[in-house]
């Protein structure tokens, strides 16, 4: 179990080559001609580097020749040694976040290889390869302590054939596990420590450095080397998604990016290295949807500084670190009909691209694999076991006239003004006096017959026609319909199928302001506005704030013929749960809503003419990495 856990240790710090694969072994002439031991310190207050050498690297590395005698004469090795020292301070480099390299200061050295009386006269080969040179450097930095830094090596002969190798054992703190890893030449490997929690030491326990491990896969969001390339791709209604993140610094070895800088990539140069990009991965990594090749949409080329952990979030950079740089790709492959079975392929490899860890999202599941340039089948496989189907159409809500209740016409209304008149003829037969007090009596009782029979037969002209007033029950339930139908018109796609299906619950001229503002809903801002797909919508609450007629509504929509004119409002309010899934994490968020809502009846079917939020609340998105998920392997 123990061993299990350092190697998982070793995986999941992230920090191997940011080539992920950019090996030398395959090309002539350039295996590692020796091997470099660092071991690097790093605490909150400074990195400290330990590197240990055999001595007959001065010989490969500066020319160093021997004489007729077979001996390095000791002038020689003393000024070749300290050569050396500056040698070593500038070709092994500490680059920060940003790019910048840390100057390097010599605070220590062991003892010189060559202080022997036997060697006052020089040394053999045979004594170069026993002995071994020891500097201990230190890289000063304004931003202590570092999180994230990349080490790189450019030690090599003039000539170019004799590369080192970097073999790195990294402790943090007081930590004494350490992470080990291997560089060769100009393979950066960029490091990221977490302060609040450091890496456990030897004698931690097996459930205290599974929890550790459990942290930092939480911190970075599942891409915990920050060297490999990765590819998610997501099953999707009507399209494949698919994204890729690569190290920039591996990326320049499949194609050429150019840069007037050597160490970044600016701005402005950043539009042309796009145009590349896309060009590149316009072709190739073929995809075949029900066994039809699909050509792929490049949607964004994105560029990452090495602090950026979630990668649907679009900064605007100045410059990128060609040593610690990130550069992802999104695509699409886009289809009509629900897919029976998707294959994707890469084949896009080179000598800084020999593997690319792969994912296919569908629904719980997922499926990885491995593409690697030793492999005949590099592919991703998904079968749609059922689980995959187009979505039902959205029904229209209709009118039930067991739902309607013929409208009462306000006979309070009447008898005071029925009333009124009554008091107006009294106060005339009063004024009258003619008769005596009967006489105002009869005049008063006369002129309040005379106006309710008035009243009455013109009481639309008073009061106009009345709709039928809907059942509360019929009100409450065809709210809470019309409510989870708009959010199930989300359920398709393309916006004309989401058109149509919102067309069954709304009415007039709200329809394309609904879509919208649903739309922005669903939008997660801080994501870069990508568009979340509903996980559920919950009515909490209907409740009848109002009963009233169209006048009174003024809802301004034509009811449309076979309508009975009939409208009403509810107060709802429901819960709306969205999921985002990108870049191996996803983010789930919660809603809670309160709502007026207007329904009328529009030819005969119960339709939305209006609705007014009147309280909106937002649960705050919490990011994971998609380890939760079951899993199994494709190809």
């Amino acid at each position: 179990m123990t061993a299990r856990l350092c190697r998982l240790l070793l995986w999941v710090v992230g920090w191997c080559c940011a080539g992920a694969g950019l090996s030398f072994a395959n090309l002539p002439g350039l295996d590692p001609a020796s091997r470099i031991d660092a071991k690097i310190y790093v605490t909150k207050h400074r990195v400290r580097m330990v590197l240990s050498q055999f001595a007959d690297d001065l010989v490969w590395l500066h020319g160093m020749e021997a004489n007729e005698q077979g001996l390095f004469p000791a002038e020689q090795l003393r000024e070749n040694y300290e050569l050396h020292k500056k040698f070593l301070s500038q070709h092994i480099q500490v680059i920060d976040v940003h790019g910048q390299r840390l100057s390097a200061v010599l605070v220590e050295e062991g003892p010189y290889p060559f202080d022997d009386p036997l060697l006052k006269d020089g040394a053999t080969e045979f004594h170069l390869v026993r002995r071994r040179m020891n500097f201990t450097f230190e890289y000063n930095s304004p931003d202590l302590p570092l999180e994230t830094f990349t080490v790189r090596h450019s030690v090599v002969d003039e000539n170019f054939l004799y590369p080192a190798e970097l073999s790195l054992e990294l402790f943090q703190g007081e930590s004494d596990l350490p992470l080990k890893g291997k560089l060769r030449l100009d393979t950066p490997m960029t490091v990221d420590l977490d302060w609040d929690s450091p890496v456990p030491t030897q004698n931690a326990s097996d459930a205290e450095k599974l929890a550790w491990l459990s942290r930092q896969d939480e911190r970075l969001l599942g891409v915990t080397n920050f060297g490999a390339a990765y590819l998610w791709a997501y099953v999707e209604p009507r399209q494949l998604r698919v994204e890729f993140l690569i190290p920039l610094n591996a990326l320049a070895t499949l194609f050429e990016i150019e840069s007037a800088d050597s160490d970044f990539l600016q701005r402005d140069e950043m539009a042309a290295a796009e145009q590349r990009i896309r060009k590149y991965f316009s072709t190739g990594n073929p995809v075949a949807i029900n066994g039809q090749a699909i050509s792929p949409e490049v949607q964004r080329v994105d560029f990452f500084p090495a602090d950026q952990r979630d990668f649907a979030l679009r900064r605007t950079v100045e410059r990128i670190s060609l040593a610690n740089g990130r550069v992802g790709v999104s695509f699409s492959y886009p289809y009509r009909d629900v897919p029976r079975e998707i294959s994707l392929a890469w084949d896009k490899f080179g000598y800084g691209l020999s593997s690319v860890q792969g994912y296919l999202f569908f629904g719980q599941e997922v499926q990885t694999q491995v593409f690697s340039r030793q492999l005949a089948d590099n592919q991703l496989r998904w079968t749609n076991s059922g689980a995959m189907s187009e979505p039902e159409p959205v029904q229209a809500i209709v009118v039930d006239q067991n739902d309607l209740i013929a409208a009462v016409f306000p006979l309070p209304k009447l008898v005071l003004l029925s009333a009124a008149s009554g008091i107006v003829a009294l106060l005339i037969g009063w004024w009258v006096r003619g008769g005596g007090r009967w006489v105002v009596v009869a005049s008063a009782l006369v002129g309040l017959g005379l106006s309710w029979g008035l009243g009455w037969t013109t009481r639309e002209i008073w009061f106009g026609s009345m709709p039928p007033i809907v059942r509360p029950e019929s009100g409450d339930a065809a709210a809470k319909q019309t409510m989870t139908n708009l959010y199930r018109a989300f359920d398709f796609v393309q916006e004309a199928e989401i058109y149509t299906a919102m067309e069954q619950s709304v009415a007039g001229g709200k329809l394309r302001e609904l879509y919208l503002q649903l739309l922005r809903d669903l939008q997660v801002e801080e994501q870069g506005g990508t568009v979340s797909r509903i996980e559920s919508v919950e009515v909490l609450n209907v409740s009848e704030p109002l009963v009233g007629t169209a006048a009174q509504l003024e809802i301004g929509v034509p009811f449309g013929d076979g309508s009975s004119g009939a409208v009403f409002q509810r107060r709802v309010q429901w819960k709306l749960q969205g999921l985002l899934e990108h870049w191996g994490h996803s983010h789930q968020r919660t809603n809670h809503y309160q709502a007026l809502v207007t329904i009328a009846d529009h030819a005969g079917q119960w339709k939305m003419v209006d609705l007014v939020i009147e309280s909106q609340s937002t649960g705050a998105v919490q990011p994971r990495p998609n380890r939760f998920r079951s899993s199994r392997s494709g190809g």
